[in-house]
């Protein structure tokens, strides 16, 4: 008797950098309550994916899991799906990562369940064509992807039904079409059943393949008692005469001849790496994760120092932060630290105690064309770009945070006209970025970028005029205007940075080389992507010190001559002084954003504004320092 075959299965994931308590959270909500209603019915054959981060939770918090998922196996009721191990985009990381990541689970799912899992889950089914090969050399022999990916390639009705081959450099492997309305539309389930015996009817026998995402598809209710799943596991149950549950790696072992196809890129975008331009935070991440691939690569004749740095990239790569989707990605800040944490952590395996020496080098970081000037010291690593000669990472190594990993106001499609006044950024988020403002403007202006920028300095060009590696000092120099009167006036502006052990000093020279005098305000922004909460600040004045919290919307003081930021969590005291008192702006910067229905306010960083008034001559320069320094308390 002919049956119809149903690849039905889950796939689970949580971010790098998750805490304890949410991954606690899903666990109770959908790992614990899927698998014990799945146990209960031994006739349900399920495809499975955990990733990395999900089974050493397992392995520490329920071990117990552990005994669960062998049970199934051993009755040959679930199959482990393989994949990459830290859910990476595959497309975006190099080819020997690709390989590791896949090669990485598979040798902790060998080890801990004794079969070595043939299927490779693609995190968020992001796909590009060059993928087969490298899927193929790490062992595996076949994916899923949306039936939609394959109606893209040409292949259409009953022939959806059926398993197909692509090919990559004479690398081939399996791929099951996802019903996508299977997978996502939980009607009655009864409805699923009734379609699966009517393609029978019809004289398809072939396979009907359904995945679901467990983190956001399942919860307890629809696994509990008359629940959703329970319906579904005893229809299945009960028509198990005209419906066959296949393991998909069993299945693909019995076929015959099968189609070939090439499918296009799955990305909206086309390809995943324009998220790279739309969000130039996402192309600093994969632009250090690059860098430190390459350092890693040159360590030669110790395995450890090696083999650690490896193990942290591979954990920096990571899909969450990279872009964004019906979840923050990119706009989530603990999990852009988590992977700068680990990127950080790999540079500092890649050095050799006793041998690193401090430098100061151009290198083309970003892939923009241009060089950009990076420090690398022992306690702080600090990255310079032409564009606006601004600061753009700071590394404190001793606690392996990035400084300067902030997040800019971007405007996405579900923003409504009352989020407006949150304000969008039309620059980065970096340290030392150049303004001149008029009188008028206030803090909340400012803050929420309604104001008018006078100069033009913001995103020009700087160009070098001097890089001294002995010293470990840059000059930048740039010529724009500022605006005063109605009157457009030309300036240069050079700016030195001076690189010590754990601190920066940047020094202003600006020059008037316009006929006129020029009367303005000047002033130096500096954003700090802090610990959100425990924080405080204390700045110092003419008559005392003061000390407040950085919980406030707004602060604003005159007469400064140094700010000290003490960060609780982390122990570590950040100061920013000049050599000239200056007048300060702070306040959080706060991106709304969406996470799946849901907007909501997330901190990303704290903006210093540092300003002063200042009157120059024709041909005349006027001149101020600002000195960043870090500290372990």
């Amino acid at each position: 008797m002919n049956r119809i075959k149903l690849a039905f299965g889950i796939y689970n994931s949580q971010p790098v950098g998750s805490t304890n308590d949410q991954l606690e959270t899903v666990y109770k909500n959908s790992y614990r309550s899927f698998l014990k209603l799945l146990y209960a019915f031994p006739k349900v054959k399920a495809a499975v994916f955990y990733s990395g981060v999900v089974l050493e939770w397992f392995e520490d918090k329920h071990p117990e899991i552990f005994l669960i998922i062998n049970e199934m196996i051993k009755r040959h009721q679930i199959e482990l799906i393989g994949g990459p191990y830290y859910n990476p985009v595959l497309s975006v990381i190099p080819n020997k990562d690709r390989i590791s990541q896949i090669e990485y689970l598979t040798t902790y799912i060998r080890k801990h369940f004794g079969k070595r899992p043939r299927g490779c889950w693609i995190p968020e089914k992001i796909w590009e064509p060059n993928l087969s090969s490298s899927i193929k050399n790490s062992g595996m022999e076949y994916t899923f992807l949306d039936d939609t990916v394959f109606k893209n390639a040409g292949i259409n009705g009953d022939d959806l039904n059926k398993v197909y081959i692509t090919e990559d450099q004479g690398k081939y492997i399996h791929v099951f079409p996802i019903d996508k309305g299977f997978s996502e539309d939980f009607t009655d389930p009864e409805l699923i059943v009734n379609s699966l015996l009517k393609l029978l009817e019809n004289g398809n026998s072939e396979v009907c393949t359904m995945m679901i995402d467990g983190n956001s598809r399942i919860t307890a209710d629809s696994c509990s008692k008359g629940g959703w799943f329970e319906k579904f596991f005893e229809l299945l149950t009960e028509n198990a005469r005209r419906i066959q549950t296949i393991n998909p790696g069993r299945y693909i072992r019995t076929l015959g001849a099968v189609g070939k196809v090439y499918f296009p890129c799955t990305a909206e975008e086309g390809y995943f790496k324009q998220n790279f331009t739309k969000y130039s935070e996402s192309n600093l991440i994969y632009s250090k994760m690059i860098y430190i691939n390459n350092l890693a690569s040159q360590v030669k004749r110790d395995k450890i120092r090696k083999k650690n740095a490896r193990e942290e990239i591979m954990k920096s790569q990571c899909n969450a932060p990279y872009w964004h989707n019906e979840l923050p990605g990119i706009y989530d800040n603990n999990l852009r630290k988590a992977a700068y944490t680990h990127l950080i952590n790999a540079e500092k395996s890649t050095r050799e105690k006793g041998i690193f020496h401090t430098s100061l080098s151009n290198h083309d970081f970003d892939f923009d064309g241009g060089d950009e000037y990076i420090y690398q010291g022992q306690y702080i690593n600090a990255y310079v770009h032409k564009k606006g000669g601004v600061l753009f990472e700071l590394d404190y190594l001793v606690n392996s945070w990035n400084y300067l990993d902030t997040m800019s106001r971007y405007r996405e499609s579900y923003h409504r006209p009352e989020h407006e006044k949150n304000g969008f950024d039309w620059y980065s988020r970096n340290a030392f970025i150049d303004h001149f403002i008029e009188d008028e403007c206030s803090i909340k202006d400012f803050a929420s970028m309604n104001y008018r920028e006078l100069g033009t300095f913001v995103n020009t060009e700087y160009t070098l005029t001097d890089l001294d590696r002995d010293r470990k000092t840059l000059d930048l120099k740039a010529k724009g205007s500022v605006t005063v009167d109605r009157i457009s006036n030309n300036l240069q502006i050079l700016k030195t940075y001076d690189f010590k052990k754990n601190s920066i000093q940047v020094e202003y020279k600006i020059n008037n080389i316009s006929g006129n005098d020029i009367e303005t305000n000047f002033a130096s922004e500096i954003n700090f992507s802090l610990n959100k909460t425990s924080n405080n600040l204390i700045i110092k004045t003419g008559n005392a010190d003061n000390q407040i919290e950085i919980e406030r919307k707004y602060f604003k003081a005159d007469d400064i001559s140094e700010i000290t930021i003490h960060e609780e969590k982390k122990k570590v005291t950040m100061s920013v002084s000049g050599s000239d008192n200056f007048s300060l702006w702070e306040f959080p910067v706060e991106t709304i954003t969406k996470r799946l229905e849901k907007i909501e306010a997330i901190y990303q960083s704290t903006c210093f504004l540092l300003r002063w008034p200042i009157k120059i001559k024709p041909d005349k320069t006027w001149t101020t320092s600002v000195t960043v320094k870090l500290e372990k308390k």
